[in-house]
């Protein structure tokens, strides 16, 4: 009976040995995506740092500027002076199966800017070919 139900059980996981990982976003990725992105609002390439977001984030460079110029205010920061992020803190990941199956990461840490140590989250998302920041903030 116990060798009936571990055949059984090994039938019906058979096809999880078989499902594609492709979606999956890997931590490096990741980081070198955020990387850029903090490189980016240093420099004010509010236009590449779009070019990071999943096509259907829905944003322009005047929105860019306004959200870091209220995340300057808030902190007490000057993106303009520099970034580096200093520790990656937390992440989460996730693959689901739809039509189009995709991928989300969530990587959080702290990002050295004007000399303070500010919390940072950013979230991707990899739906079918298209890939991207679907959602990133600042502070606490």
């Amino acid at each position: 009976m116990k060798r009936i139900i571990c055949v059984l059980l090994c039938i019906l996981n058979l096809p999880l040995l078989f499902c594609s990982c492709d979606n999956a976003i890997s931590r490096e990725e990741a980081k070198s995506n955020i990387e850029e992105l903090m490189h980016c609002l240093s420099v004010e390439k509010y236009d590449k740092a779009i070019a990071l977001m999943h096509p259907d984030y829905q944003c322009d460079e005047a929105v860019m500027k306004d959200f870091i110029d209220e995340v300057e205010k808030a902190e007490g920061v000057d993106f303009s002076s520099g970034t580096a992020v200093k520790k990656y803190a937390g992440f989460r990941s996730a693959l689901y199966d739809s039509d189009v199956g995709g991928g989300y990461y969530s990587l959080s840490g702290y990002v050295t800017v004007s000399g303070k140590d500010v919390y940072f989250k950013v979230e991707f998302a990899r739906t079918g070919e298209e890939f991207g920041i679907c959602n990133f903030s600042f502070g606490d």
